[in-house]
């Protein structure tokens, strides 16, 4: 039985595999520039051509908003914490 970090690990090499073959697709994903993590951004509509687009994305990648200076929350919080 897999591990849920395994199973996170092999979902996400599948994400970019499916990225890699539909790259245009790719600007629907967020990457945190500290961490590298990347996630589907929120804002993603419903449906995207051809049709099952966002839900492959959507099972492949979590949710994942990113600020302006292109941090996700975890490392912002960090970052937060660091600097005071």
């Amino acid at each position: 039985m897999l591990g849920a970090v395994n199973l996170k690990i092999m979902i996400n090499r599948d994400g970019n595999e499916y990225l890699t073959m539909y790259p245009k697709l790719r600007r629907w994903i967020n990457q945190c520039v500290a961490c590298q993590r990347e996630g589907y951004k929120p804002e993603m509509p419903d449906d995207i051509y051809p049709g099952i687009a966002a839900r492959n994305l959507r099972r492949y990648f979590d949710p994942m908003e990113v600020d302006k200076d292109g941090l996700c929350e975890q490392c912002r919080i960090s970052t937060e914490s660091l600097c005071g």
